[in-house]
């Protein structure tokens, strides 16, 4: 079977042929007759593989601008899914954006003051000017209190010592 395969042709339609008798005959063997190198064979198959990565990489470029760059590989590989019907392992969809530079812009987390910080800005807090130095050198020179907030059931309740 193998020596009436006709090895006219280029050599990429020779690989297509190689490619297509691989599973039934060795491939050292279908190189041979096919009068191509097997080196030259395997280096066919690694492009054909980069060409699947080009039309995943367009594809994954056209999410990317169509979402303005705020969709990480997380996001890009469910919507390949999703919008192209094509199943990507994430660390892929990973690698090809690291390998085209791109980048998901990550949104700065909005700042959501405590009650303690808006007392401080609103100035209901007073400043500390004793500093921890409560000895004086006169009576009525220094004079400090504290005074708790306590709540009970749905009423404020103030302690002042």
């Amino acid at each position: 079977m193998l020596e009436n395969l006709d090895t006219g042709g280029t050599k990429r339609s020779r690989f297509k042929v190689v490619e297509q008798m691989a599973p039934d005959y060795t491939v050292q063997r279908i190189c041979e007759v096919m009068q191509v190198s097997r080196s030259g064979y395997y280096r066919y198959l690694h492009t054909s593989l980069m060409d699947r990565d080009r039309t995943t990489q367009e594809r994954i470029q056209a999410i990317y601008d169509l979402r303005e760059g705020t969709y990480g590989y997380r996001r890009i590989q469910m919507e390949l899914e999703r919008r192209y019907g094509e199943r990507v392992n994430h660390k892929r969809v990973y690698r090809l954006m690291k390998e085209m530079g791109l980048r998901a812009i990550i949104r700065r987390k909005r700042f959501h003051p405590t009650s303690y910080q808006v007392a401080v800005s609103d100035g209901r807090i007073a400043e500390n000017l004793l500093n921890r130095d409560f000895k004086a050198e006169k009576p009525n020179q220094k004079w400090v209190t504290d005074i708790t907030q306590y709540r009970v059931l749905d009423q404020k309740i103030y302690l002042c010592n």
